[in-house]
């Protein structure tokens, strides 16, 4: 690097070769590596000098932990560590000129060059390490990069979460340094025009004096998975080219933007909801994996793996645990009972994408999270029309980033404590095949036709009553007599509206559009009006099931489709029979089986329990 320059110098064959750490073991200290970047006064040849030495990670001098942003990694410059040239990447050389000090050494540890990076041994081992690293260090510098061409952007922004910070401080009766999310997220909310904002110094929701805040947040480094652990541990502070920024004051001041509806836009408001999130991230440690999943999902990292890998700092003892039956059949051993295994995620790059993730379910069953199997369910979307040649159909596409539970039909399930599989406890039975997850449960019915609910992306009121007429209308012409112990009329509106209400009379036989409207309307709590938009917005198709039932779910789903009750989940799931294997789809709704009713006909000729090996 150069002395005053603010870019990488050219590159030259790297020549440093890394030693060889021991292997991470309970009997042996945990060793680990320093980088020492010398000072400018230090420098010869225009190049930034460093050292690399190795440490017991419980007797290591202190040290900072930088956080950043690999970018291209591309090498592109050159430092020199012990002497031997090292190639880095042009991000990774702005930020050893930024954090390299004039007169005095500096230890730092730094992901790309304190781990080999081209040993995957050393490298799923010092992972392991990752969160006593930056627990330990003495402080996290977040690299954010050189910041707007325009030097006046960073600073207005800054002034901004400053102030925020003082009114922040000010409510909540504490010093900035001790404010922690639960004080902000237990703040009342308001609205535009509330009578404190005519108070505060602040610009007006959609003032274009809130774009400095909104080019900050929509930086690169908000959206990288690893931050969530990286600052969760330590004190950090933030460099943005030559200025400075405590990470506190930027987390309180997005999260109480975001909560109190200061977001100058749309997008604003998306990209305030990482640092929240993150800054949540101490005081939720010890959730369950799949929780953690849920929240950090769209997140984004280089490497697909790190979606699990990332996560696995906030992970408690607790969320190791077993709350699940596993029955052994595996060629050649005598079927029956086997001990019960704690799915602990060992980091593994040697691992496929898809193995990892097939870590993660089996840990999520094996955890002792209540309505984990309904959670991880409800994070499989946009099932491709054909099998997936590499990914099975029970893994979500976590690399993919749109495995958000809130977008699927688990976003009714804490309201109306949904338990179809009763008081059943995920069985699983262990496959000679990995791409194969076997779980016990019934099939209840099969799928007899399906109707789209794409039209109801429309909300002009007539479109949605047209829909609905001929829903009803083929409901009647396929279901009259109707085979339930309520009215036909109750069964429907519970199932197009997801049983947003359990409560539900009616007499009418016969509705005009506008009449079926107003009485699925009438049914439908005042928060959930509008209760097509809410309601069917997450269904995507209208089914009827041969023993006459009714409900909605994807838009895979397709007749002879089978509904099944898996054991452990909350939500019935839709199953695809193909090659004597099943293939997941989705979690639906029908009611009639939403509280167990069907586990009552088990041991009669029409229900019995199976194991489904789902591919």
């Amino acid at each position: 690097m150069g002395q005053e320059s603010s870019a990488p110098m050219p590159d030259i064959q790297s020549t440093y070769r890394y030693s060889t750490l021991p292997p991470i073991s309970s009997s042996t200290p945990k060793r680990f590596r320093l980088l020492t970047i010398l000072p400018k006064s230090a420098s010869s040849e225009g190049y930034l000098q460093c050292k690399l030495q190795d440490h017991d990670l419980d007797t290591a001098p202190p040290y900072e932990a930088l956080s950043y942003v690999w970018g291209n990694a591309k090498p592109v410059g050159c430092i020199f560590i012990d002497d031997e040239s090292k190639s880095i990447s042009f991000n990774l050389g702005l930020a050893l000129v930024r954090l390299r000090h004039d007169d005095k050494e500096r230890i730092v540890w730094i992901d790309a060059l304190c781990i080999n990076q081209d040993d995957i041994v050393e490298r799923s081992q010092q992972v392991q390490l990752m969160v006593d690293i930056y627990t330990r260090c003495t402080r996290v510098v977040v690299w954010m990069g050189m910041g707007h061409t325009d030097d006046r952007v960073i600073p207005a922004a800054f002034k901004l979460m400053h102030r925020t910070a003082e009114y922040i401080s000010k409510e909540v009766g504490k010093p900035i340094e001790k404010v922690c999310s639960a004080d902000i997220t237990s703040l009342p909310t308001e609205v535009p025009t509330s009578p404190i904002r005519a108070t505060r110094d602040l610009p007006e929701p959609r003032s274009h004096l809130w774009a400095p805040a909104a080019f900050f947040f929509h930086m690169p480094w908000f959206r990288r998975m690893w931050i969530a652990q990286e600052v969760a541990f330590a004190p950090a502070i933030m460099y943005v080219g030559k200025l400075e920024i405590d990470w506190d004051v930027v987390a309180m001041a997005a999260s109480w933007w975001y909560l109190k509806g200061y977001a100058g836009s749309f997008d604003m408001a998306m990209d305030l909801r990482n640092p929240l999130t993150i800054w949540m991230g101490p005081e939720i440690r010890g959730l369950s994996l799949d929780r953690f999943l849920d929240k950090f999902g769209h997140f984004e990292a280089t490497d697909p793996r790190d979606k699990v890998y990332a996560l696995l700092g906030f992970l408690g003892d607790e969320g190791n645990g077993d709350n699940v039956a596993i029955e052994g059949q595996i060629e050649g051993e005598v079927e029956g009972k086997v001990d019960v295994e704690k799915h602990r995620i060992i980091p593994d790059y040697s691992k496929e994408v898809w193995e990892v993730y097939s870590d993660a379910v089996h840990h999520i069953i094996h955890t002792e999270s209540e309505g984990n199997l309904t959670q991880l369910f409800a994070m499989i979307r946009d099932v491709p029309t054909e099998p997936d040649p590499i990914f099975p159909s029970w893994i979500p596409r976590w690399d993919l980033g749109h495995c958000i539970t809130g977008q699927s039909l688990n976003i009714f399930e804490p309201q109306y404590e949904w338990l179809a599989s009763g008081d059943k406890r995920p069985e699983i039975r262990a496959s000679p095949n990995p791409k194969i997850l076997c779980l016990k449960g019934v099939q209840v019915t099969r799928i007899q036709e399906v109707f789209p609910l794409h039209e109801a992306e429309d909300e002009d009121p007539d479109v949605q009553a047209m829909l609905l007429q001929s829903l009803w209308s083929r409901a009647q012409e396929l279901l009259t007599p109707y085979p339930g112990p309520e009215s036909l009329e109750e069964a429907f509106v519970k199932a197009i509206t997801g049983i947003r209400k359990r409560d539900v009379s009616s007499t009418a036989t016969q509705y005009t559009p506008s009449e079926l409207l107003d009485v699925i309307d009438d049914v439908c709590s005042p928060e959930d009006s509008p209760f097509l938009i809410d309601g069917i917005r997450w269904f995507t198709s209208f089914f009827i099931t041969e023993d006459g039932k009714m409900g909605v779910g994807c838009k895979r789903m397709q007749k002879d489709d089978a509904v099944c009750l898996l054991y452990g989940g909350r939500l019935p799931v839709v199953l695809r029979s193909v090659d004597g294997q099943w293939r997941f789809l989705e979690q639906c709704v029908v009611p009639g089986i939403m509280y167990g009713e069907a586990l009552m006909g088990l041991g009669e000729a029409r229900l019995e329990e199976e194991w489904f090996e789902l591919r």
